[in-house]
């Protein structure tokens, strides 16, 4: 069809059916703008996303992913909402990955959309049962449903697939499934990812193992399964793999080495490995790139002169028992992106020639260890962990791709006055904590615009509290972050693994976190983090800090700090974790605390402030010792302040009291009135007995006529029933 002298390739019926399937969408990032109706935006072959043969001008595939998309109307279901792309019935590619589709399931109709080769729908945000109709998909070459909520108890359907070589349905269920008859059968298979989708053990027999070695996977992903029986090893073809992923299980043998002689990535971490690893396992792993043994309680033992027959990019050994010398073989490693020995009981000074190691070297862990001597001047890494080490010295300067800098517990010492100069724009994580550091705080971080997480504590730092601390626009709620996920391991070391992806970080660590150390399982760009506890530091509090809305812990503790706590501090609305403990602070809590309502942890403990603390559900929550060494501070939880009696408290906490109180006064009248009766009783009666037994023993003692006809009376009385018992039994004796 023709707009004036321009002639259109996109078949009509084809972008009608594309504008059909736009309208289904909420479209919050702008891709669909170049999808119009106009003379300029009328060849649907041109659309952002769409592609069309050069040959017939159908539309071939459709490239949708990363686009924020989400479903229009959560009402209506997208298998009924979507059908439209029925109409594209030479689609090959079908690719809406990262968008959101509200929790619906897989619609159906897919399956009749049998001219499709590559469907990917991962991080879609589907679930319910993955449709069976994907099995009448027989021309389908890929399929990735991964990162949903999806479930299967039935993988009959994959056996019509006989063309598919890549199949990804991580984090699904498949616990009921039999996946290896119907998955490891698939003749065209070459890349199997299964990872976090609760697969059922691995029990090869006789009768099945023939028919699994049909198969000719080279690359697999069975990680975070919990398997436990070493058959997984006899699976797969050792002539055809290529990359192994079988982290987080609890595998026991080392896998054989020598048999996989083609790996190029080998993915073992986190296991139950047991045995010791030397060269002579490694010596045929010619093409390994990628070697992932951290955190099995193995051993490796090199030789230092072993030169081995591979150049890697990524060496995770985390806690593997290498110590106590530094590994020498790494020094042939000239093309190491990433580096990761850390809780390995490696001692003494780090070889000169480590630090010249690679040009390459972006992510460097030796944390955990007990190595020495000085830094050099810079460390050209994006992430570097170098904490709970010997080193000493000053700190070296900050490289401007430097993103993670974490130097704790160790021996520096000096100012870091460079900083003002040299840390990077990018910086996301700056930990300088227990060291020996002195001196002022720079005042240079208004322009840090990714700072998330910032601990000084523990040195001797001096002087005030930089007033551009307050000026991070990252912790203002101003910025959105880029995605930047770390892995700290389980005592703080670094390892890196997530899948096909080795660069990808998994997002937990152990920080100081509500008082204690503490793992925290979230991306660390949600934690946003403050702490200069434990130092010298003196003055006010800045204004400024208020403004830091994303701020989720603050902890200024243990120094001299004087003054007010900021009036404004009700503004930080995200804050967690309130600690102003030890300080020289003075004067009321203010108001506005009380809106802190997401405050989880409180210290104000030994300061010097004064009056009542303000009312509310938050602060009347935690107990006395959060407010403890302030004896002018009084109120609930703490003492009465004066004059409280008189004006009743209005808040919520306040009437709660008042009407305890009440209730306990008319309780305890009604049972002072029961008291009171049962008193009287006693007296009565006390009193009574004494009135009678005396008013006639008296009268015997006085009167000597009444004294003898009384006693008369009970003799006459004694002697009839004498008289009356004798004749009984004598009666009785006779009968």
């Amino acid at each position: 069809m023709g707009y004036g002298n321009y002639v259109s390739s996109c078949i009509h019926s084809e972008r009608e059916a594309l504008l059909e399937f736009k309208n289904d969408f909420i479209d919050h990032g702008g891709f669909f703008r170049s999808w119009g109706n106009s003379i300029d935006e009328s060849d649907c072959c041109r659309w952002e996303g769409v592609e069309c043969s050069n040959t017939t001008s159908h539309v071939v595939a459709l490239r949708l992913s990363f686009l924020q998309l989400i479903v229009g109307n959560a009402s209506i279901s997208i298998s009924n909402s979507s059908t439209a792309l029925l109409d594209l019935h030479h689609l090959e590619i079908l690719n809406l990955t990262y968008n959101d589709f509200g929790g619906n399931r897989i619609p159906e109709f897919i399956g009749s959309m049998k001219q499709l080769q590559h469907l990917r729908l991962k991080f879609c945000n589907f679930s319910g049962t993955i449709p069976l109709q994907l099995g009448n998909l027989t021309n389908l070459r890929t399929l990735d449903l991964t990162r949903n909520n999806l479930r299967s108890e039935n993988l009959d359907w994959l056996s019509h697939l006989s063309l598919l070589s890549r199949l990804d349905l991580s984090y699904s269920n498949l616990s009921d499934t039999n996946w290896m008859r119907h998955i490891l059968k698939l003749p065209s298979l070459e890349e199997l990812s299964l990872s976090h989708s609760n697969i059922p053990d691995v029990l090869v027999t006789s009768s099945v193992d023939d028919d699994l070695f049909v198969n000719s996977l080279s690359v697999i992903n069975l990680s975070e399964n919990n398997l436990t029986s070493d058959a997984i090893y006899s699976l797969f073809r050792p002539d055809h793999l290529t990359k192994l992923y079988l982290r987080g299980n609890k595998l026991k043998r080392l896998p054989p080495f020598s048999e996989f002689y083609k790996l190029e990535v080998l993915d073992v971490g986190f296991n139950s490995l047991e045995g010791t690893i030397t060269e002579a396992n490694l010596t045929k792993l010619h093409s390994l790139k990628t070697f992932f043994l951290s955190y099995n309680p193995l051993t490796i033992r090199i030789s230092p002169g072993w030169t081995p027959p591979f150049q890697l990019d990524s060496i995770s050994l985390a806690s593997s028992n290498m110590g106590p010398h530094f590994p020498t073989w790494i020094q042939t490693q000239s093309r190491v992106t990433l580096l990761d020995l850390s809780c390995n009981n490696i001692s003494g000074e780090v070889p000169k020639w480590f630090w010249s190691l690679s040009p390459t070297l972006k992510n460097l862990n030796l944390s955990h260890n007990h190595l020495s001597g000085n830094l050099p001047h810079s460390i050209p890494s994006i992430f570097i962990d170098l904490s709970f080490n010997n080193f000493s010295g000053p700190i070296p300067l900050l490289h401007p791709n430097t993103m993670h800098f974490q130097l704790s517990q160790n021996m520096f010492s000096g100012s870091i006055s460079s900083i003002c100069t040299t840390v990077p724009m990018d910086l996301e994580f700056l930990d300088l904590s227990s060291n020996q550091l002195a001196g002022k705080l720079p005042n240079c971080w208004k322009n840090k615009s990714y700072l998330n997480f910032l601990i000084l504590a523990e040195n001797s730092f001096s002087g005030g509290i930089p007033r551009t601390l307050g000026y991070l626009s990252s912790l203002q709620g101003t910025t959105v972050n880029r995605p930047f996920k770390i892995y700290l391991g389980s005592q703080g070391g670094l390892s890196f693994a997530d899948g096909f992806n080795p660069g990808n970080y998994i997002d937990y660590a152990f920080v100081q976190w509500k008082g204690q150390e503490a793992e925290y399982r979230k991306s660390l760009q949600l934690l946003k983090l403050i702490d200069i506890s434990s130092n010298n530091l003196v003055g006010d509090i800045p204004e400024t800090f208020s403004s830091l809305k994303g701020l989720i812990s603050l902890n200024l503790s243990r120094n001299s700090l004087t003054g007010n706590i900021n009036p404004g501090i009700g503004q930080m609305e995200r804050l967690e974790v309130l600690d102003l403990s030890s300080n020289q602070l003075s004067g009321t809590i203010p108001v506005g605390m009380a809106q802190l309502h997401s405050l989880a942890v409180l210290d104000l403990a030994n300061n010097n402030l004064s009056g009542k603390i303000p009312s509310s559900t938050q602060l009347q929550s935690f107990n006395e010792s959060s407010y403890a060494g302030n004896p002018k501070l009084c109120g609930p939880p703490l003492s009465s302040c004066p004059g409280d009696k008189l004006i009743p408290d209005t808040t919520d906490q306040g009437k709660r009291n008042n009407k305890e109180i009440k209730d306990d006064e008319d309780e305890g009248g009604f049972i002072l009135m029961r008291i009171s009766f049962w008193k009287e009783v006693g007296i009565s009666i006390v009193f009574g007995f004494i009135v009678g037994f005396w008013g006639f023993v008296g009268s015997l003692l006085i009167k000597r006529s009444w004294r003898v006809a009384y006693f008369d009376f009970w003799g006459r009385v004694g002697d009839w029933f004498y008289v009356t018992t004798i004749v009984f039994f004598g009666k009785l004796r006779r009968a």
